[in-house]
């Protein structure tokens, strides 16, 4: 997120106790690190305003037998409205939209509602947006209601046929040790080709190189999600799990920037300053706390 969003004021992070992103720390002297999921600071939002939340819930495998709010949306509840964020981006598996209990099902949606929040969602594929892996996501936006209707998904340019192959993105052949090719008869045909498919968003999946047969490494999974090459930090399949690739927070840029353009009106206008890698670069008011973002990661 911070890739495709970096001149954002980035005002803390929730992160699992004793993990350090070195990719997400670099830059981020000032942001609060919180540390999650069970229990946020009563005053968190108060004491750390932001205009924009995103909360990664990729890693969630299946809804709760009993539908109940989580603690990040308590804390929420808990803030006073002129402390609350005015946008609330959610990050999900893509099959949780076929959850009867999920995050865009009718409870949730009437419990944010009375919260002052709309609930929008589209389903995107990291392919449609520029990117050459396939991690699918939900991306749950909730939204003020007097905002609700100047919300507009940005166009979808690419589509799935025209992907990117994961060529580019894997190490480079020579660097690769010998003992890590597969010489099991008949993986040749099962393995994805590096020159025509796109990167498998799991760890381990085969591959066919020039080399031969072999496993993608959680690394080049990361490498395919957008995150900097040369990071000596550790990668694990849990963390890629619990992350999005920055494409889809690119795509969402557009759509964040259209806010910026308030018609005449009583209401204060949602200031939200959008990065993207190699994209659109609206300026805005880096550092007031609508120009400001909120990270759960846990």
């Amino acid at each position: 997120m911070r890739m495709a969003w970096a001149t954002l004021e980035h005002k803390f992070a929730v992160r699992r106790r004793n993990e350090t992103i070195g990719h997400l720390e670099e830059g981020t002297s000032d942001a609060k690190v919180v540390p999650g999921p069970r229990r946020y600071p009563e005053h968190l939002l108060k004491n750390h305003p932001v205009g924009l939340l995103v909360v990664e819930r990729g890693h969630i495998q299946r809804p709760e037998a009993v539908p109940k709010a989580e603690e990040w949306e308590k804390l929420v509840e808990g803030t006073a409205l002129e402390h609350r964020p005015k946008i609330i981006i959610e990050s999900w598996k893509a099959t949780a939209l076929m959850w009867s209990q999920g995050p865009t099902s009718k409870g949730v949606i009437t419990r944010w509602r009375t919260l002052g929040y709309a609930t929008r969602c589209r389903r995107i594929g990291a392919t449609q947006v520029g990117g050459a892996i396939t991690q699918n996501r939900l991306l749950v936006l909730r939204i003020e209601e007097a905002q609700e209707q100047r919300w507009k998904w940005p166009a979808i340019k690419l589509h799935s046929e025209v992907a990117r192959p994961m060529s580019n993105l894997l190490t480079p052949p020579g660097l690769v040790d010998w003992k890590a090719h597969i010489r099991t008869p008949g993986l040749a045909e099962k393995a994805l080709d590096v020159l025509i498919h796109p990167m498998p968003a799991v760890p381990g999946a085969l591959i066919k190189t020039e080399k031969g047969v072999r496993r993608v490494t959680p690394q080049e999974v990361g490498c395919g999600m957008g995150l900097p090459k040369g990071d000596d930090s550790p990668i694990t399949p849990a963390l890629l799990e619990r992350t999005t690739s920055v494409f889809h927070w690119e795509y969402m840029s557009e759509g964040l920037s259209e806010l910026k353009a308030e018609p005449a009106a009583k209401a204060a206008p949602v200031r939200v300053e959008t990065v993207a890698n190699e994209s659109s670069n609206p300026a805005a008011d880096a550092g007031s706390p609508r120009s400001s973002v909120g990270y759960h990661r846990t």
